[in-house]
This record gives C-alpha cells, structure tokens and sequence, in this order.
C-alpha cells in the first residue's frame, strides 16, 4: 500500500510542470477553461455544465472526474474564478491521510503554516517554482483528508503574513 500509494501521489504531484509563468497539474495550467480541461487530461476530467458554486459560492466548478493509479482511487475537482482554472481539489478513499502528509513533507519541505483547530488540520506549503500553493487539510484523527492544489499568487501574501 505505501508503494502504491507513493507512486500515485508522485504521479500526481509530480505532473506539475512549469510551462511559461503557469503551472500546470496533470496537463492543465492555471487560466485554463473547462472544456481545455477536459480535453487535456483525455476527457477524465468532464466538463460540468451548467458549471455551479462552490459550497461558499466564490468559486465556479466546471470539471470532475475520477482517476486511478495502481489501484488507487481518487478524485479530483477543478475551480475557476474569472480568470481561468484556479484550484484542484483531491480527496481519495484507498490513501492514507498520515501516508500523504509524509510524502508532501518530503517533496516540499516544512509546511509554512499549520492550523490545529479542534476537529481540523490545516498545512500549507508554496512551491514558488511551479506556482503552486498546496493546502492539506485533516479531519479529526486523519480518518478523511483532501489536497488542494492552488494558483500561489492568489494566497501567497495572505499566506506569509500568517507564517508560523
């Protein structure tokens, strides 16, 4: 489990180029529409229409799709703002949560800000070269987790302000 595990999340995260000032994860990058989306990740990524708010109502959510890796299952939920694709969400029932928090450590280091609220963890890390902004959230004692890939310019100030 934990080579499966590392193997797909390296893939994952991995697939995160840089291409121009862009970021780019599994084929897209930053500013992109839904139906680029769908078209880059082979249409894995479906193009919801008519696209609908988040839960806060900020953010419009245009694609979704389920991808698998060495028998690992997991989604991924793609958000746009006015200026194209500006986050993707991963959640996945087959990865351990403690599993992903080890592999983020390693690949980018000390988190720069971590939350403990009573039934949430929140780590944050930037990685200025690809663009990205990756927030890992925690419920509870790790029984469920999500990984949030985000455009670094839209949280990076915020984010340094409140460095801990």
């Amino acid at each position: 489990m934990k080579i499966t595990f590392k193997v797909l999340l390296y893939l994952a995260l991995t697939s995160m180029t840089c291409e121009g000032s862009f970021a780019t994860w599994n084929g897209t990058h930053w500013g992109m529409q839904p139906s680029d989306v769908q078209q880059a990740t082979g249409a894995k990524a479906k193009k919801i229409k008519p696209s609908k708010k988040d839960r806060n109502g900020l953010d419009k959510i245009g694609n979704s799709g389920f991808f698998e890796e060495n028998g690992n299952r997991y989604s991924a939920t793609y958000y746009y703002d006015d200026r194209g694709l500006k986050s993707v969400a991963l959640t996945s029932s087959t990865l351990k949560c403690a599993n992903i928090f080890d592999f983020l450590t390693k690949k980018y280091g000390r988190h720069i800000r971590h939350s403990n609220q009573t039934i949430l963890h929140l780590f944050i890390w930037h990685h200025g070269a690809e663009e990205n902004r990756i927030r890992f959230l925690v419920i509870g004692n790790g029984q469920s987790c999500s990984t949030h890939i985000e455009r670094l310019s839209d949280y990076e100030v915020i984010d340094k302000s409140s460095v801990n």
